[in-house]
């Protein structure tokens, strides 16, 4: 069974670079695979690194404006209309996988000013909740 949190953002995304350093800065440091240049070209799994374990998480980019409607189901949310493209974060059952989908979207809601939205919960948070819940997720798991 597949999993989802998805940030709704406008812009460009960050660099890895500024990813990188953001992970790190908000308790999960890890290394993108070298043969991606950027996350933009994202369309699928990206690999990461967390320390000595091989990991990563799938993202998909695509445009609001293709189902302007889609966060109805988020409790609670408030999508700003400036935000107008979604970064979808996908993992399954590994906690590995999960943790970099959730320290993924608060990272990325951190650079872009986004809102996050857990497919699982059904819960709209902003980047500081979201790195909160993904510093809870990690302890949970013993990392």
């Amino acid at each position: 069974m597949s999993m989802d949190v998805f940030v709704a953002f406008s812009g460009q995304l960050p660099s890895i670079a500024e990813f990188e350093t953001e992970m790190a800065r908000i308790g999960f440091p890890v290394v993108v695979d070298k043969g991606m240049a950027s996350l933009e070209e994202a369309d699928g799994y990206v690999p990461m690194m967390q320390g000595e374990e091989e990991s990563g998480v799938e993202l998909y980019l695509w445009p609001l404006s293709v189902e302007p409607n889609y966060f109805e189901w988020v409790e609670g949310a408030t999508i700003d209309p400036a935000l107008d493209r979604v970064a979808q974060f996908t993992f399954g059952g590994d906690e590995m996988e999960m943790l970099c989908g959730y320290f993924s979207a608060a990272a990325i809601s951190s650079l872009t000013g986004g809102t996050v939205a857990d497919g699982e919960s059904g819960e709209a948070m902003d980047a500081a909740k979201a790195a909160d819940q993904a510093v809870s997720l990690k302890n949970e798991v013993g990392l």
